[in-house]
């Protein structure tokens, strides 16, 4: 199998910095453990020595790190960070690895759109941002226990205990999913839009037997859009075929997935779906990397994208792309999301909202090589 990593367009330093920052704000870099020389930082991310100064300059105005000629950098005690002065000035961004683990949030294609959109709305309003990653032993970070912050905005599946414990007794807002016993205000994007508008195009494309593919469909998002995906097709007038969905779930450890780095095998879950002549045509997959997952194994099968099946996938708005080739479907606008999130925040914060709100942003279409009409099918395909 190739591996894959995708690309990361931004300036060199972006995922050294962000990494730096979260691990300072949710204790992981305790108040004044050094941090690791220069060349060894290169090294580790594969940026020059240059642009890893840039990301220490950056975190040292910040007021996180503090450089002591001839012995290195060092992170600087809370009460010396120009940061974190006035507590309650600032608001923590939680990002759980029930839904993103750690190298996945950290890559700039989903940090970068989530960070831009928070800090956005913070930044002109005189909020100071915290970021900090909870992993499987669910320890809060020290902003949490110190009651240093206004509010949170949080991602991804909580325990009913952290939330009550940690997240409850603050103003929050949760982004793309909140359990429906836990009240509270969330922003998250439209899945019925996101597959009604992936089923019209490939319907007015020419196709007509459309199938689903998700390898997380124990996961809220892809359950959503599973079941988006059915009631699509009945209000387009198409049929449901079981047979065309190849819907799992890929393993998972004490509840949180790892990082795909390679391209998994779906041909044993598409094989059989193409054993007679009615197999599908089309298949709504849940974002674009399982698009690409499911381009491989039909390229596999000796099958063509878009004349012998149309691909629809999605992606969040970002220039990291999630697959290596333009998948036509839907921008869910993951920063415009996380804005709207912050803004509810403040709102909360300042009294203006005391009940819960759910917004829901609609993704866009866009258009890529994965799909054309079948009437007049492209002559250049991608495989």
């Amino acid at each position: 199998m190739a591996d894959f990593t995708p690309l990361h367009s931004g300036p060199a330093y972006e995922p050294l910095e962000a990494e730096l920052r979260a691990d300072i704000t949710n204790g992981r870099l305790a108040p004044g453990s050094k941090i690791c020389p220069e060349t060894v930082l290169a090294e580790r991310y594969s940026i020059s020595r240059g642009s890893v100064r840039v990301a220490l300059e950056n975190l040292v105005r910040s007021g996180l790190l503090r450089k002591v000629r001839g012995s290195g950098t060092f992170v600087t005690m809370p009460e010396e960070r120009s940061e974190v002065v006035v507590s309650k000035r600032q608001i923590v961004f939680l990002s759980f690895a029930t839904a993103l683990p750690r190298d996945v949030f950290f890559d700039p294609g989903t940090y970068a759109p989530m960070i831009n959109g928070i800090t956005k709305v913070c930044n002109p309003n005189g909020y100071n941002l915290l970021i900090s990653h909870i992993g499987p032993d669910w320890m809060p970070p020290p902003c949490l226990s110190n009651n240093d912050v206004a509010g949170i905005v949080f991602h991804g599946p909580v325990t009913p205990e952290f939330y009550r414990r940690w997240i409850e007794p603050l103003p929050n807002v949760a982004i793309q999913y909140r359990h429906p016993d836990l009240d509270g205000h969330c922003v998250k994007g439209d899945n019925g839009s996101f597959c009604y508008q992936a089923v019209e195009r490939l319907k007015r494309a020419g196709y007509r037997r459309i199938g689903f593919v998700t390898n997380e469909i124990d996961m809220p998002i892809s359950l959503e859009r599973y079941y988006a995906f059915r009631t699509a097709l009945k209000e387009l007038e198409l049929p449901f075929e079981r047979k065309y969905c190849a819907v799992w779930q890929r393993p998972s450890f004490n509840g949180m997935l790892e990082k795909e780095i390679s391209v998994a095998d779906y041909l044993p879950y598409l094989e059989p779906m193409f054993r007679s002549s009615e197999g599908p045509d089309a298949f709504v997959c849940v974002d674009d990397w399982r698009a690409y997952c499911t381009i491989t194994a039909l390229e596999r099968l000796g099958l063509k994208v878009p004349d012998d099946v149309g691909i629809t996938g999605g992606n969040n708005g970002s220039s990291s792309a999630l697959a290596p080739v333009s998948v036509s479907g839907l921008d869910c606008r993951l920063e415009e999301i996380c804005g709207k999130a912050v803004w509810l925040l403040l709102e909360t914060i300042s009294g203006k909202l005391d009940s819960g709100v759910t917004m829901q942003i609609r993704p866009q279409f866009m258009d890529g090589i994965t799909l054309s009409s079948r009437n007049s099918i492209q002559k250049q395909n991608i495989i």
